[in-house]
């Protein structure tokens, strides 16, 4: 018999997930902001991401808008359209992908 996950439990905009629009179909994601540590003297950024997941079908070219009303306060800074860049699908059984994203307004 196959396990069938409920992934909505993980994507569930009362915990961690916002609610967005993925080419016109609104999806709940996990969106990590850009940011930059210092690890030894260097600096490491990281760029805009979202995890998806898979069965909402993310490819590479779509858009992803975010509304400000829909973020919490310290995100409300990053909401706008942004394209997928690349996807890179989540260990161990990419039900979950990770969308690379670049801002676009």
């Amino acid at each position: 018999m196959a396990f069938a996950e409920d992934l909505s439990l993980f994507a569930d905009t009362e915990g961690f997930a916002v609610p967005a629009t993925l080419a016109a179909v609104p999806v709940d994601i996990i969106f990590d902001a850009p940011g930059a540590d210092v690890l030894d003297g260097a600096v490491a950024t990281t760029e805009p991401s979202a995890l998806i997941k898979a069965s909402d079908r993310p490819a590479v070219g779509q858009a992803l808008v975010l509304d400000a009303g829909d973020l919490p306060t310290q995100l409300d800074q990053h909401a706008g359209s942004y394209t997928v860049r690349s996807l890179m699908p989540e260990p161990p059984d990419g039900a979950f992908v990770r969308c690379f994203l670049v801002k676009t307004a």
